[in-house]
């Protein structure tokens, strides 16, 4: 009997197998679009943080054992990136209300 599908594109995955790879791109990839987007509200600032979330998934060297893990960790590490762009665009205004007349010398 064979394993469910879940296990053979975890031990795909981890074996770095094409088909594995694209198989969890394409599973997580909308959905994941859809929650960094909820979140930063712009679509460039969206890609660029899948985009790494998923680089970041290719070159772990852990071993996962399962399909959650895999989700969790590229939910994690968007979720982070979420939250660093969030800071940084709030220092951005900051400063910006700053710069507009409100500067000290």
């Amino acid at each position: 009997m064979k394993p469910p599908i879940s296990q053979r594109i975890v031990h795909g995955f981890n074996r770095r197998e094409p088909w594995a790879t694209s198989r969890i791109y394409e599973k997580f990839r909308v959905p994941l679009f859809t929650w960094i987007n909820s979140r930063t509200g712009n679509v460039q600032d969206t890609e660029d943080i899948l985009a790494d979330a998923f680089t970041a998934l290719l070159e772990q060297k852990g071993h996962f054992d399962r399909l959650s893990r895999i989700r969790h960790f590229l939910r994690n590490s968007s979720r982070n990136a979420c939250l660093n762009l969030l800071a940084h665009r709030a220092v951005e205004r900051s400063d910006g209300a700053r710069g507009s007349g409100g500067r000290r010398v």
